[in-house]
């Protein structure tokens, strides 16, 4: 991959970020507690377990490494990171 075509990837996945968060209230609604892959600001796949959206994703012919992969909440819940440990 060109450098150029690296900075593309980058834009469109940081748009397909913005996406998800101007739909956030619509997408809590239909995809609460479930994963979600967007690409080119387009749901491409939906599950309950991430691997199987992976697997989705690679059955359309899409790179998963270039696919926007995110957990949508319910209104209620609370997600906690942790810091890897060194």
């Amino acid at each position: 991959m060109t450098e150029q075509q690296l900075l593309n990837e980058f834009k469109s996945m940081e748009e397909d970020s913005s996406f998800i968060s101007e739909k956030s209230v619509e997408f809590g609604q239909k995809y609460a507690k479930k994963f979600i892959a967007v690409k080119d600001k387009q749901v491409v796949a939906i599950g309950e377990d991430f691997e199987k959206v992976i697997e989705e994703v690679k059955q359309k012919g899409l790179d998963p490494s270039l696919v926007l992969v995110q957990y949508i909440p319910t209104k209620d819940e609370i997600i906690f990171c942790q810091e890897p440990s060194e």
